[in-house]
């Protein structure tokens, strides 16, 4: 081999390295999803393949295991934050979560217990209670005990042992001291009641 088919040869291996950094690179940069913010986001959803991320770690305060008692009914909710859980066609983002569920006793009789669906492995969006929703304390639905800053989570709450209206699902709201349950619809049986847990 002579020096110039050695040059030429060797120039052309450099190209080649050159090309496949440059296309691993745009690649990488191409790949890099945007991090949002939850809260507060007027285009929540509307980023394909965006990363809605509780920055503020809202999420934190209401992680645990929530209880109301009065005599012989108790009412227990445990919520676990989840991380850049998968929304998949059409939305096709990641976001955090708060998944839950919970055990429900009246006058000593267990009505509901779905709390060992939360170590079954279960998908994000088969829980029972499940959400992200950040609002503040002055929006709806109203919170007189809150302040206007105090931020608060709804979350979908679903009973399993009641048929639900299509589309219809209850709501579930919780603030840093209390949790308030709340439905929007007549289907749940405790519909316009409110309950105060208190976390443990």
């Amino acid at each position: 081999m002579n020096l110039t088919n050695y040059l030429s040869l060797k120039y052309h291996s450099m190209q080649q390295v050159v090309i496949i950094i440059f296309l691993f690179c745009v690649g990488i940069c191409r790949g890099q999803s945007p991090v949002l913010h939850t809260f507060n986001n007027q285009n929540y959803g509307a980023t394909e393949g965006a990363y809605y991320k509780d920055i503020d770690n809202d999420f934190n305060k209401f992680a645990g295991t929530w209880l109301y008692t009065n005599g012989t009914t108790s009412f227990k909710i445990t919520l676990q934050k989840v991380n850049q859980v998968y929304r998949s066609s059409p939305f096709n983002y990641y976001e955090d979560l708060l998944i839950g569920e919970y055990r429900y006793i009246e006058n000593g009789v267990e009505k509901v217990n779905t709390l060992p669906q939360l170590t079954s492995g279960l998908g994000a969006f088969t829980h029972n209670i499940v959400g992200n929703i950040i609002n503040l304390g002055i929006n709806v639905p109203a919170c007189d005990d809150c302040t206007a800053t105090e931020r608060r989570v709804i979350l979908g709450f679903r009973d399993p042992t009641r048929s639900m209206v299509e589309g219809l699902r209850g709501q579930i709201i919780f603030t840093p001291c209390r949790c308030g349950y709340y439905t929007k619809d007549k289907v749940m049986a405790e519909a316009n009641r409110q309950y105060y847990l208190y976390r443990r």
